[in-house]
């Protein structure tokens, strides 16, 4: 059986992750996307459409409400006409 203490040779500050600079926490701050104002909508949408969503959401690895939101911003797109 292995001595338990032999991987942790450097101790506790093997398990702190070194702070970042300043420049690397300015580069995260500039890729966020700027914050919405979020309203809540309860609605019933077909089954067909929800599985499609969250089919693409798995497969792009993002939540499904950035799937429907990017579904959305497409059909807005196609109606701009409409919306003037």
């Amino acid at each position: 059986m292995a001595k338990k203490g032999k991987d942790f040779t450097g101790g506790i500050d093997n398990l702190i992750n070194p702070p970042q600079s300043q420049q690397e926490e300015s580069n995260i701050v500039e890729q966020k996307k700027p914050i919405e104002k979020v309203v809540r909508a309860n609605f019933v949408m077909s089954q067909k459409y929800h599985k499609n969503l969250k089919l693409i959401a798995v497969k792009e690895s993002v939540d499904i409400k950035d799937s429907l939101a990017e579904a959305l911003d497409d059909f807005f797109i196609k109606k701009a006409h409409l919306l003037d």
